[in-house]
């Protein structure tokens, strides 16, 4: 589906991929071995780049670039030293594979996504380390499209291309913002084969950010050294009404809403960590019922809701996708109890 779109970069040799799907380094002394190592810049193309050194400000703060502020944590996924061996690739189409096959039994539709880690679309605001050719993501992607028959998409072209314009992710929080997540929606849109998200549509209004915005800020504890950022909100199907029905002690951990004037009488539901809460802003408003669950706090409690699915989307950020096995062991144990 997006083959035709994918960049040149990921079309590597077979060579050079399993050269880097062998090596695997873990991620603990990754970041000794890196964070020390960031590298001068020597090609025509990087002359117009100065040198900017690596510095950590707080905990896990990477200072980037113009004001920019990344997490060190994605610091593997960045410099290409975490690639899965063959063995894990395998092991995670094969637990996908067969939670994909009991949903199908069920009449459930499953499908996998990976938003990428901020520093992988704005790398120009990063400290000045070498960038991976082809990450771990990229060739879990490659290698789930080639060997299995699984749904499941790292969310990049797009957020490139939707860069040019706009924003797509906070320059001081780790998240995307409303522009990155409607590129997050409407790739899930198109797995699912609706139509795309009309732009034209879409009314932009901006506000500054309240205090619960800008994480790095928090973790380096220089909040009070910046300014609040933007924040933008896109009035996505403003004639579509909804209501909330959350359980009170879980506010982050689970949420569920109704709109019957939705284009789509099914029931979705999604289950991924915290860059789920911006896509709330599109899928509830497509579907007549969805529910959001942080997959941290998902429990056995939880199986009801989720034996109600229709469409049954993963989500993980592309540093914790590895997760995708311990999410797909806890849906099997849900599904089949």
């Amino acid at each position: 589906m997006k083959e035709g779109k994918k960049t040149i970069k990921r079309f590597v040799s077979v060579l050079a991929i399993m050269t880097m799907i062998f090596t695997a380094v873990p991620i603990v002394n990754v970041f000794a071995e890196t964070a020390g190592t960031d590298k001068k810049s020597t090609s025509e193309e990087e002359t117009e780049q100065e040198y900017f050194p690596y510095e950590e400000i707080g905990e896990k703060v990477i200072k980037g670039c113009e004001d920019w502020m990344f997490i060190n944590e994605t610091i593997p996924d960045y410099t290409g030293t975490n690639m899965a061996s063959e063995e894990e690739l395998q092991a995670q189409a094969d637990i996908l594979t067969y939670l994909d096959q009991i949903c199908a039994s069920v009449g459930i539709q499953m499908y996998c996504v990976i938003p990428p880690n901020k520093n992988t679309i704005y790398s120009e605001f990063m400290p000045s380390l070498e960038k991976t050719e082809i990450s771990r993501v990229q060739v879990a992607e490659e290698y789930m499209h080639k060997n299995t028959s699984l749904k499941y998409e790292f969310i990049y072209d797009e957020l490139m291309d939707a860069k040019k314009d706009h924003l797509v992710f906070y320059m001081r929080d780790t998240h995307w913002n409303a522009y990155g997540a409607l590129e997050g929606a409407d790739v899930i849109r198109s797995m699912i084969g609706l139509t795309p998200i009309d732009r034209s549509l879409l009314k932009e209004t901006t506000a500054e950010a309240g205090p619960t915005l800008g994480d790095l800020l928090d973790l380096s504890q220089t909040r009070e050294e910046y300014g609040p950022e933007t924040e933008y909100f896109l009035n996505y199907k403003p004639e579509v009404m909804k209501t909330r029905q959350t359980v009170a002690e879980e506010p982050f951990v689970y949420n569920e809403y109704y709109s019957p004037d939705a284009e789509i009488d099914q029931t979705l539901v999604l289950v991924g960590d915290s860059y789920r809460e911006q896509l709330i802003d599109y899928l509830s408003l497509d579907y007549k019922h969805s529910i959001f669950i942080n997959q941290l706090f998902m429990t056995p409690d939880h199986a009801e809701a989720i034996k109600q699915a229709d469409v049954l989307i993963l989500e993980e950020v592309e540093r914790y996708q590895f997760n995708f096995d311990n999410i797909a062991g806890k849906l099997i144990s849900y599904l089949t109890q």
